[in-house]
């Protein structure tokens, strides 16, 4: 692999606007606070954006973006191919959302054209963060994998685009600085006596600690236009906003204001477009998801309980595994947390009595063990469970497992 060394630089956008005035090809790959960038290169066009922050976390909420409801099989390919990534090497040359692409239009899943349109989109993600990196160290690589092109794009129009969304983020400062940040309802008597009964059963539908991104993904709408939609409840301290989830919070932070000094150092066009104007926030309509829980331990089944405990779920709790198939495929529901280590029938063969059912060939099922090892997962996945949750588990990490299921 032939490259031009890495060095430390000022701008790191002026570095790659130099680089499509040479008509590049290779990638340009920057270092900052923990997380590379990679900007792929084709004759001076982009081709490809991507940063280590959990590219296939970031492609599969695009996916949803895109209207496309995410099976088993798309979750099983990016599990697959995020394993094939070498340790070794880590982040910074792993293109493993790149290679997810290729290999779902490969196999009819996605085609060229919208494999164009989801590589745009993932583009103006990751640019969107890279220009607001003021210093990091820069590596020109002149020779990648070969991989197939499904798009190449102008620089200044993206750059163009991305200014525009990061000076609509801008306004809505200071308390809002990253469509990573979470917000909570704030339920205390005194906030609800400033909105009324029907906002805040609203409000408390969603908020439950999903990020802007996350949260455009469940309503169908732009983080952007949600935080603008929001804005007003944040500043009256009705909606609580905390910090991006690790390791999101290593990105850069999304600035008051930009100076027109540094603005103009960059040999790029200024954004013509206007500004995104505030739309209303979204009357999401409350839809409740059926949860089934099976495990023979009451505590376990009580914690789930605990933490599912809101409007958008519906838990059933199932502690005998002899009757839990009779009581599934009465209640069809829409994702079952299943334990492995059960008296009278393990969660492995539930499992594979579910998956030979026709009801529940699609259903997401879950097996939680307290079981780490290899074996395990590669048992639960042979029988067709759809993720993997270890027990103990945290509030969060049982919804995130729950939200990358359900959204």
């Amino acid at each position: 692999m032939v490259n031009r060394g890495a060095a430390s630089v000022t701008r790191p956008l002026n570095f790659l606007a130099q680089l499509i005035h040479a008509s590049a090809y290779g990638y340009l790959k920057v270092s900052d606070r923990r997380v590379v960038w990679s900007i792929y290169l084709d004759g001076g066009k982009v081709a490809y954006a991507s940063h280590s922050i959990h590219p296939l976390e970031r492609l599969e909420l695009q996916l949803h973006r895109l209207g496309h409801r995410v099976s088993t099989f798309v979750r099983e390919t990016l599990q697959q191919i995020q394993q094939t990534v070498d340790p070794r090497i880590g982040p910074s040359i792993d293109n493993s959302d790149y290679r997810a692409i290729a290999y779902l239009v490969d196999q009819g899943f996605l085609t060229s054209g919208e494999a164009a349109t989801l590589m745009e989109n993932l583009i103006k993600e990751v640019l969107e963060s890279f220009l607001l990196l003021q210093n990091g160290t820069c590596e020109f690589i002149n020779q990648v994998e070969h991989l197939p092109r499904f798009c190449r794009l102008d620089l200044p129009p993206l750059v163009a685009y991305c200014r525009t969304r990061l000076q609509n983020w801008q306004a809505l400062g200071p308390q809002i600085w990253s469509p990573y940040q979470r917000p909570y309802f704030f339920s205390q008597a005194q906030s609800q006596l400033k909105i009324s009964l029907e906002l805040q059963q609203k409000l408390g539908s969603f908020l439950k600690g999903y990020s802007f991104r996350q949260l455009s993904v469940l309503l169908n709408k732009d983080e952007l236009a949600i935080a603008q939609g929001l804005q007003a409840y944040i500043q009256d301290g009705v909606i609580l906003l905390r910090e991006p989830h690790p390791p999101f919070e290593l990105l850069p932070r999304i600035p008051q204001q930009v100076s027109e000094t540094s603005r103009k150092s960059v040999p790029l066009p200024p954004p013509p477009p206007p500004p995104i104007v505030e739309e209303p926030l979204p009357a999401a309509e409350q839809q409740v998801f059926k949860v089934a829980c099976i495990d023979d331990s009451p505590s376990i089944l009580n914690e789930m309980r605990r933490f599912l405990s809101d409007d958008s779920f519906e838990v059933f709790a199932i502690n005998d595994p002899l009757k839990a198939l009779i009581q599934v495929v009465r209640l069809k529901p829409d994702l079952i947390l299943l334990d492995i280590g059960m008296p009278g029938m393990d969660g492995y063969k539930l499992c594979r009595l579910l998956r030979n059912h026709s009801s529940f060939s699609q259903t997401p099922i879950v097996m939680v063990t307290g079981n780490t090892g290899i074996i395990d997962r590669a048992k639960a996945k042979f029988v067709g469970a759809s993720g993997y949750l270890t027990k103990p588990f945290t509030k969060s990490e049982l919804l995130k497992m729950v939200f990358t299921h359900l959204a």
